[in-house]
């Protein structure tokens, strides 16, 4: 086991604005806008509304901020299901914050092999009070500064719609406004995920602890996605996809982000992304990875083949920036939640862990 490369972190002006930001379409037209809500309505929770949302305040971005040549081998720091969180995997992971024992050992695994991290917020905490604004950003700043001790770039992501809470539109606009002013200060910041899988989440049924405020969900991504570009970082709105023809399967997120996410859970061919730079929403922008991974109830050659496969489509896409395998640490002990690139005692699993130390730092 070797060390990834680290980021040789430049400053914000030095960094590539090469991405084909005039070409790059960013809204939806109204008659586009109408058709897609049209027939998102019957599938989406009786308790989601949608709106005709207006046009963007802030301009779009090239992104992701990743130095010119570089590629991103990153995986995702996950919380653990043998925590007594009381209710959520993600809202008890922000209001256990075990930094000593879970937190900083799993962010060290990470920088041994990898040279980014995309770390999960959660808006729960804060909306039931058990945790603080001030103490969610003193967190946030705990893992900024940690990653940038431990030469990391980081993909931050602000949560999901599933585990949103009781949080108000002022509540969200002003968590959100000010996280991106802290993210702002730190140069290893890439961009930023809004809210994970809005897509998946807004087409399923809700949670007890999903968005269900007055305000329509899509003018709240389209809001959130402002405050954090008017901080001069590039956002994306990520979706999974478990078919090639998720790749040209649109959703109006797609048309909110700078830059694309599609969380790839299928063995896909190294040019089924190139699909997806077909279509409106995907002209013009580059490409995260922002999960990839299988558990240990599948057999050791077929998770190493699935890595192989997206390892292939990193090298072969000059688009794509990079991918994050889905997960650093196991989320538990059972095989379902085996995902982990390190096993419960912190070893390098060799089926997976060989196939991701071939993942590219740098462009070919």
């Amino acid at each position: 086991m070797t060390p990834a490369d680290g980021p040789e972190i430049e400053p914000l002006q030095q960094r590539s604005t090469t991405a084909k930001s005039n070409k790059r379409p960013h809204l939806l037209t109204a008659r586009t806008r109408r058709s897609f809500f049209k027939s998102a309505m019957g599938a989406l929770a009786a308790s989601t509304v949608f709106s005709n949302i207006p046009a963007h305040a802030v301009p779009a971005l090239p992104g992701p901020r990743v130095p010119t040549g570089a590629k991103l081998r990153g995986l995702n720091h996950v919380g653990s299901f043998e925590q007594d969180y009381q209710d959520t995997i993600w809202g008890g992971f922000w209001r256990t914050w075990d930094w000593s024992n879970w937190i900083r050992p799993q962010m060290e695994d990470i920088a041994k092999v990898a040279n980014s991290v995309r770390f999960w917020g959660n808006t729960l905490p804060i909306a039931d009070g058990s945790v603080s604004l001030d103490e969610y950003l003193g967190r946030w700043e705990q893992v900024l500064n940690l990653a940038r001790e431990l030469g990391l770039y980081v993909y931050p992501c602000g949560g999901d719609l599933r585990h949103w809470g009781d949080f108000s539109w002022k509540q969200s606009t002003q968590t959100y406004a000010v996280w991106s002013q802290l993210l702002a200060e730190y140069n290893n910041v890439i961009g930023v995920d809004i809210t994970n899988e809005a897509s998946d989440t807004l087409q399923s049924e809700p949670s007890r602890y999903s968005y269900r405020e007055s305000e329509p969900a899509d003018r709240l991504l389209e809001k959130l996605s402002d405050l954090v570009r008017r901080q001069g970082i590039p956002v994306t709105h990520s979706r999974s996809i478990r078919q090639k023809a998720g790749w040209t399967s649109a959703y109006f997120t797609d048309y909110l982000a700078d830059f694309l996410d599609f969380h790839v859970y299928y063995p896909a061919a190294a040019n089924d992304s190139a699909d997806a730079y077909r279509q409106p929403w995907g002209e013009g922008k580059e490409l995260i990875i922002g999960e990839f991974g299988k558990d240990t109830e599948v057999p050791s050659s077929v998770r190493t083949d699935y890595y192989d496969k997206i390892r292939a489509m990193c090298v072969s896409d000059s688009r794509c920036k990079g991918a994050f395998a889905w997960s650093a640490w196991d989320l538990g002990p059972a095989e379902p939640t085996q995902w982990g690139l390190f096993d419960g005692h912190r070893q390098l699993r060799s089926d997976i862990g060989d196939a991701f130390l071939s993942f590219p730092t740098k462009d070919p």
